[in-house]
């Protein structure tokens, strides 16, 4: 699988989670960092213009790193309360600066349309399943992968709040037995951090972290990442 130029699954790949807060300074630094991919949550920017969406977009694109756009409902940690109408269309003003689009698995109004979109404009779309009350058994863990798949995921990401080693343990097994096969997988809250540093030297393809504030609890800032990766992988 790639993202734009970029090989997923040879090593460990750091996405950096960027508001609209992130600094062009900031931006600029971000491959230095560890960064090898920008997520840009549109549902944090102040405004979804269109117009204005294009400016900041073609900014972003200059770092040099794949893009991929989220626009994050409101149920499953977005910013904001957006229509479908209002998500679809930043989905599509975006589509063409990003090599990848996110979006939830459960948000059957828009998510056909987005998957369609990203198809038929070459773009990776990734589905994702967030569960902040637990981690599921393993058959229903293996239930989401397959819907995702069923739906036209390329990617699908997984993120569980972590509540014990036994929910860590339950991913790790989900992680082993889809191996190779894109699945990103992620545990929640402070006991979850550890996932994000051990499962990309896992097969994990992605490992997300943030870059002004997390917007997830237990995200580590990208260069905590970088750091940590590298004593783990050297």
């Amino acid at each position: 699988m790639q993202l734009g130029s970029l090989q997923l699954g040879d090593q460990p790949r750091i996405v950096a989670t960027i508001t609209g807060e992130t600094s062009l300074s900031v931006l600029a630094r971000l491959p230095r960092e560890g960064a090898d991919v920008i997520e840009v949550r549109l549902d944090h920017f102040p405004s979804l213009d269109a117009a204005t969406l294009r400016l900041k977009l073609a900014e972003i694109r200059h770092v040099g790193l794949p893009l991929i756009a989220t626009v994050r409902a409101q149920t499953e940690g977005g910013a904001r309360a957006l229509t479908d109408a209002q998500r679809l269309a930043v989905y599509e003003t975006s589509m063409e600066f990003v090599e990848a689009v996110d979006i939830e698995l459960g948000s059957e109004s828009v998510r056909p349309k987005i998957v369609e979109r990203a198809r038929a404009a070459k773009k990776v779309a990734i589905l994702s399943y967030h569960n902040f009350q637990g981690t599921p058994t393993d058959s229903a863990l293996d239930t989401v992968v397959e819907t995702m798949r069923e739906k036209g995921a390329d990617i699908c990401k997984l993120a569980t709040q972590i509540h014990s080693s036994a929910d860590v343990l339950r991913l790790f097994t989900l992680l082993e037995r889809q191996a190779q096969k894109n699945v990103a997988v992620i545990g929640l809250g402070k006991l979850g951090r550890i996932t994000r540093v051990a499962f990309p030297l896992f097969g994990s393809p992605l490992t997300y972290g943030f870059v002004d504030k997390p917007l997830a609890e237990g995200q580590l800032h990208v260069q905590q990442l970088r750091d940590q990766l590298r004593l783990f992988s050297a």
